[in-house]
């Protein structure tokens, strides 16, 4: 079986800009838990629904399909993975294969009780983990049947399962632990890192680099997949205590925190600066970030705060996708992997060796049924609001 890579590449932009956040008009003063940017539209994952913006401060309710208790939903994640969504709440897993118009309960992927921490999707492996001690759960066809995973620590699930070096990283209240097979066991890391118990705070993946906050503790990171860690303080610009969320965008890491404090860093943690500017209340907790049209959002406990970007000195990068397609030559399905998960394309078309269309469609998920073409040799094109990639095939 033949496997074709294709690449492309992309401009994307970050910023330091003049200080003022501003409130975004939040649909939910009771806590802001999750943003993601799909189908042109910022969406939030609040405890009273799913919204979406188009212009950062008009939010219109998406959450048909999700439960209602004394009129909040209590969305406490909300993840995008190619055109689908997920969102977690009150113990049960839901997705959305119609950019929030709809949801759709995932049976087995939660214990039925408690707040959803985490949401993690590859081209093997679902897996679902969830606070209250719920523990984390693993799919490895799609969704349909789940199992809890083995070796983690009996605590809760904090936010964020990350990839690094091929191995799948978690972080716990009791501790860091480390999947080298796809999320089925786990075995807790030590290296550096304090023993705790109950510390809330989250973990990122960048560039190799893998970073921790420790509510109590402040801000560990590791370079060599989380063997070792190392622990900067307030000497490299960084809060000794209360971070809590990351964010990572083109060559920026971002650090929120309590007292509504978010911080940066552009060089792998050894330097920090204060990014928290005016607009926050002290008195939030900064939970997630998303960039959407030209400006960055912060959601807290408490609302949502944007910050624009316009006249500051903006730096480009160059963000690369794959994508992988197989079999090559196809028989009645073409399969699309997309190594990059941010990679969103949302319409594709086939043309013949003639460069004729002969077929089109909407992609939402991760096959293209061909079994209409005739045999020969076709060009397909992905597009989404930025960008364009094509692969030829083969049909037998």
């Amino acid at each position: 079986m033949k496997k074709t890579l294709l690449s492309i590449a992309c401009a994307c932009t970050l910023i330091n800009s003049n200080g003022q956040w501003i409130n975004a008009n939040s649909p939910s003063a009771t806590g802001v838990h999750g943003l993601t940017v799909t189908d042109g539209k910022l969406f939030a994952a609040t405890d009273n629904g799913v919204y979406y913006t188009t212009d950062g401060s008009t939010w219109t309710n998406s959450s048909t399909g999700l439960p209602v208790t004394s009129g909040f939903t209590f969305n406490k994640t909300l993840r995008r993975f190619g055109n689908d969504m997920y969102s977690g709440t009150l113990g049960k897993l839901y997705v959305s294969t119609d950019f929030g118009a709809n949801w759709t309960f995932m049976p087995g992927a939660g214990p039925g009780s408690g707040d959803h921490a985490t949401f993690y999707l590859n081209s093997s492996v679902m897996l679902s983990g969830w606070a209250s001690s719920g523990g984390l759960y693993y799919s490895t066809n799609g969704g349909t049947t789940w199992s809890g995973c083995a070796g983690l620590p009996s605590n809760s699930i904090v936010r964020n399962v990350v990839e690094t070096g091929g191995n799948l990283v978690v972080q716990t209240l009791a501790g860091i632990a480390r999947s080298t097979d796809n999320g089925v066991t786990w075995s807790t890391l030590g290296g550096g890192l304090p023993t705790y118990s109950g510390a809330s705070g989250s973990l990122a993946e960048k560039d190799g680099i893998l970073y921790s906050a420790i509510y109590y503790d402040g801000v560990y990171i590791s370079a060599d997949g989380g063997n070792t860690w190392t622990h900067p303080g307030s000497a490299e610009g960084v809060p000794t205590t209360s971070p809590v969320s990351w964010f990572t965008e083109s060559d920026t890491v971002f650090l929120g925190c309590a007292g509504g404090k978010i911080y940066t860093t552009t060089d792998d943690g050894a330097s920090w600066s204060d990014f928290t500017g005016t607009g926050i209340p002290s008195f939030h907790v900064v939970e997630c970030f998303a960039m959407y049209n030209g400006e960055i959002y912060a959601g807290t406990n408490s609302g949502i705060y944007r910050r624009s970007l316009s006249g500051s000195s903006i730096t480009e990068n160059k963000k690369e996708y794959k994508l992988e397609v197989y079999p090559n030559p196809a028989h009645n399905t073409l399969n699309l992997h997309f190594e990059n998960a941010e990679a969103l394309f949302t319409h594709y078309t086939i043309l013949n060796g003639a460069g004729q269309l002969v077929h089109t469609g909407e992609f939402t998920h991760a096959q293209i049924d061909v079994s209409i073409l005739d045999k020969g040799i076709y060009t397909l094109f992905m597009t989404n609001d930025n960008s364009s990639v094509s692969s030829t095939f083969i049909k037998n």
